[in-house]
């Protein structure tokens, strides 16, 4: 975990940390092992204003985009996003979640038009 990131190399060396343990709960253990949390192989994060803080969790499937004109998305420290989360801004839309924020499995947040702003240690199923 000492590579992990979102880079390319930073992938391998995430996806080799994770053969040994099971998904979902047993992979938020990594998070905490790098100031740069786990971040899945699996995750596709197609958003260039994507802000990320310390120890973040983003699991298999979990999807943060921005549409056309979108706002910025930022994670902040501790923040965990599990299984098939979608993430998406548009024209207007922004998003900011506060630290120690867990979004459980299937959500989606959309923001266009108006910002969307979750406060420090909300549960969100």
């Amino acid at each position: 975990m000492h590579y992990a990131g979102i880079s390319r190399f930073g992938k391998f060396s995430t996806w080799l940390a994770t053969l040994s343990l099971p998904p979902y709960y047993g992979r938020v253990y990594l998070s905490k092992m790098n100031s740069k949390g786990y971040v899945s192989p699996k995750a596709i994060l197609a958003h260039p204003l994507l802000g990320l803080g310390k120890n973040i969790f983003i699991d298999d499937g979990v999807m943060i985009y921005q549409d056309e004109d979108g706002g910025p998305v930022e994670l902040g420290d501790g923040v965990q996003l599990f299984r098939e989360t979608i993430v998406q801004t548009g024209k207007g839309g922004s998003i900011k979640v506060g630290p120690l924020t867990h979004i459980q499995p299937r959500c989606q947040l959309s923001a266009y038009k108006a910002p969307i702003s979750i406060g420090r240690g909300v549960e969100i199923a």
